[in-house]
């Protein structure tokens, strides 16, 4: 940079030179004096094209995409021959998902200059988006005519000849995209996903699995391999890969219900709920997750609590079932359902089946007393009342809806006390509040075990189940 200056100096203080010194400080990363100097090389010379062009490139990557459309235009109407403007918009077009718009910009671009990869490697791309497969084939094969070395260009070609449906050569593609670098996770992934459509699951686990030990934060990925799990029944490792793909992306709605509908195999109905109620506060319009959890509560025997789910459903689809509404009126709840279900679309149900697998409501607030639980030794913080300092204490075992405290300090049976989990790898503190209900002494000058009903209805305590659902800490 020292080096570099003096000869911007010796060029003089013009327009280009301006231009130049931007484009290293945009080569260092310094984004804010790039565009500093390239304002000032357009007051200079406000018609300089390539001072535009470069700062529509920066506005871009700063996600200011009016603004760089704004930039793009203006370039156009001084020179609308060139094609570089045309590629930018239809990238930015692109990221909006305005597909049509993409096209037309792709093909303006390549009208001006047909030798162009990086056009047709778009052009490609947006097809694809499209599912116009076929094109989009033709013009990644273009684009490697062009530059046959584009190892990026012949994974995307595999992956639009797998949606195609074309395995054979879909495998060549992808077998040449690792040939030229076998370090691309996405090409384990296309190739693991070849293996899939072939039932060559062992392959197929083989290939995620070298995809994860070039780049561990694929989600996606573990999904995958959990999709795998549960088409073999081995529902223990699916829920292993759908913890993994939440821990590193919790916010994954479908994750959530897919973990909902593994625990309702398993006839883990409390876990189900979790994680359809989890993947509900992240997206409360998703239908398909209403419909899952009325399935449990009509399971439960929770017949207003699922009429109330499959309602929600119905209303998202705009889907108007008078024969349900008619049916609950009359207080005949099951064919009510049944009629709810049958207008959502969803599969006839068995309901001798069903009646012999339903768990009453009462026999279920019941085993939740004895729900699963498990034995965790966590530190935690006790605030006993509001104002008061926090202390240290530990878990014996946890579950969605209640704790076993250890501590030295003696609770009284009936009192709210506030729980604090630190949790040091997110850098969050989690927080629930819950009610004493039985306080054992276990030997004098050791402390106290204390049982905790977690208060489903507060706030914090649904960051406690959050915690759970997302974590699985458990």
């Amino acid at each position: 940079m020292e080096e570099f200056v003096p000869k911007i100096n010796y060029i003089g203080n013009g327009a280009q030179a301006r231009l130049s010194l931007a484009k290293v400080h945009q080569a260092n990363g310094e984004d804010d004096e790039a565009i500093a100097d390239i304002l000032t090389a357009l007051k200079l010379n406000p018609k300089l094209v390539d001072g535009k062009i470069l700062l529509a490139k920066i506005l871009m990557e700063q996600g200011k995409y009016d603004e760089a459309v704004t930039q793009l235009e203006e370039v156009l109407r001084l020179d609308p021959e060139l094609d570089e403007p045309w590629f930018l918009l239809a990238q930015v077009h692109a990221e909006h998902q305005r597909y049509e718009e993409a096209i037309h910009c792709c093909l303006q671009a390549l009208k001006r200059e047909p030798d162009s990869p990086d056009s047709h490697g778009l052009l490609g791309e947006v097809y694809q988006a499209c599912r116009r497969y076929g094109e989009a084939v033709t013009s990644y094969r273009r684009a490697l005519e062009l530059n046959p070395q584009s190892e990026d260009i012949y994974y995307r070609l595999a992956t639009a000849l797998h949606e195609q449906g074309d395995e054979e050569a879909a495998l060549a593609a992808v077998q040449e995209a690792l040939h030229l670098n076998p370090a691309l996770p996405q090409s384990h992934v296309t190739l693991g996903d070849i293996h899939c459509a072939g039932n060559d699951y062992e392959a197929a686990l083989a290939e995620y699995k070298e995809a994860l030990a070039i780049n561990p934060s694929q989600a996606d990925v573990h999904a995958r391999m959990a999709d795998i799990h549960q088409r073999r029944s081995m529902l223990n490792l699916a829920i292993l890969e759908y913890r993994a793909a939440l821990f590193i992306d919790p916010r994954m709605v479908s994750f959530h219900q897919k973990l909902g509908n593994i625990y309702v195999r398993l006839k883990e109905y409390d876990l189900a709920i979790s994680h359809y109620k989890t993947a509900l506060r992240l997206d409360s319009k998703d239908h398909t997750v209403h419909a899952d959890l009325a399935d449990v509560f009509f399971l439960l025997g929770w017949y207003e609590e699922a009429l109330a789910e499959y309602r929600t459903a119905l209303e998202l689809v705009g889907i108007d079932c008078g024969e349900g509404s008619d049916l609950e009126a009359q207080g005949r709840r099951v064919e009510a359902i049944i009629a709810c279900r049958r207008a959502l679309g969803l599969e006839e149900i068995d309901l001798e089946q069903v009646a012999e697998e339903q768990v009453p409501a009462s026999s279920y607030e019941r085993d939740k007393r004895r729900e699963r639980r498990y034995e965790l030794n966590l530190p935690i913080n006790i605030q006993a009342r509001e104002g008061e300092e926090p202390y240290v204490a530990s878990t014996g075992n946890i579950s969605l809806h209640g704790v076993q405290v250890e501590c030295d300090e003696e609770l009284q049976v009936g009192e709210e006390i506030r729980i604090i989990v630190e949790n040091t790898a997110k850098a969050k503190t989690i927080a629930a509040r819950g009610r004493v209900v039985r306080l054992d002494r276990r030997k004098v000058g050791s402390g106290y075990v204390a049982g905790v009903e977690l208060l489903p209805d507060r706030e914090d305590s649904r960051e406690w189940e959050e915690m759970l659902a997302f974590e699985e800490m458990i």
